[in-house]
């Protein structure tokens, strides 16, 4: 239904019933405040101007753009606006209410665009080991039995393999090649998926800070790690292969579920430099 301009009149002219102007009265209402949240605006008075409430945009005055302001009013017969209220400025609020949306919008875009917050480089402390390889070296796809990778808070036990290419990692977990070995200084690192193939680290994110893993060499010799963190990180973020200053074992996998567009990173402390049983 189209909207018709309202002639802008003088208090006692007329009277606004969304048609038009109808029958006279003789004076503005005055028993009619702006009532918001407590605090009451100025009386209409005679000769004050004032203009019906459109249902649409009508100019770039704020308090004409939405049809919520009549009821703000509390005005059903004769829709109307006094003239500027020093008690209540509405265009001062809606002001508030728009930059505080703009404000909100502006820091939710720098929340995404800042990306996780692990994302990054190398913290303190972490450099590559010497024997640590690229993900396209050939020792990536070797694929041999390494040892063995047991976690019983999620009901894990998995062979793990040479190499961290794909090849190897859609038959189950794989070690990055150059880093440690379980027991040694330095840092074990393993991947494997989440929702392909044998999808060894479905259930990583469930792993909580205290919890043990255990893993064997190619001797069946064990080792106990204890879980310390978990973070998420860019794909790029390949510092999380590097050494740290103590033994550590890092497992990762893409993140979320489903998705690679990151990565979830477990990390552990060895905890027993004596093989277990």
């Amino acid at each position: 239904m189209a909207w018709d301009p309202a002639p802008r009149t003088k208090c006692g002219a007329g009277k606004q019933n969304g048609k038009g102007l109808t029958s006279d009265w003789d004076r503005c209402p005055r028993n009619v405040e702006l009532d918001l949240g407590g605090k009451r605006g100025q009386q209409c008075e005679p000769d004050h101007e004032y203009s019906g409430v459109h249902r649409g945009p009508r100019d770039n005055n704020l308090n004409n753009r939405f049809g919520w302001i009549r009821d703000l009013h509390g005005s059903s017969g004769s829709d109307f606006r006094c003239s500027p209220s020093p008690v209540v400025p509405i265009n001062a609020l809606m002001r508030l209410i728009r930059h505080s949306i703009r404000f909100t919008i502006a820091a939710c875009v720098l929340v995404v665009m800042a990306g996780p917050a692990s994302a990054g480089s190398a913290p303190g402390g972490l450099v590559p080991g010497p024997a640590r390889q690229p993900t396209n070296h050939p020792s990536q796809s070797f694929g041999w039995d390494l040892g063995n990778l047991r976690i019983p808070a999620i009901g894990l036990e998995e062979t793990v393999r040479a190499g961290v290419d794909l090849s190897v990692l859609d038959r189950g977990v794989g070690h990055w090649a150059g880093t440690s070995l379980p027991g040694t200084e330095g840092n074990v690192v393993l991947a494997g998926h989440r929702t392909t193939w044998s999808r060894p680290f479905e259930d990583l994110d469930d792993l909580d800070v205290g919890d043990i893993v255990y893993m064997s060499d190619s001797w069946g010799v064990e080792f106990m790690y204890k879980v310390t963190e978990t973070i998420i990180v860019e794909p790029t973020d390949m510092w999380i292969t590097y050494d740290h200053e103590n033994p550590t074992l890092t497992l990762f996998a893409c993140h979320p579920k489903g998705s690679a567009d990151f990565r979830i990173v477990v990390v552990a402390d060895l905890i027993s430099s004596l093989p277990m049983g």
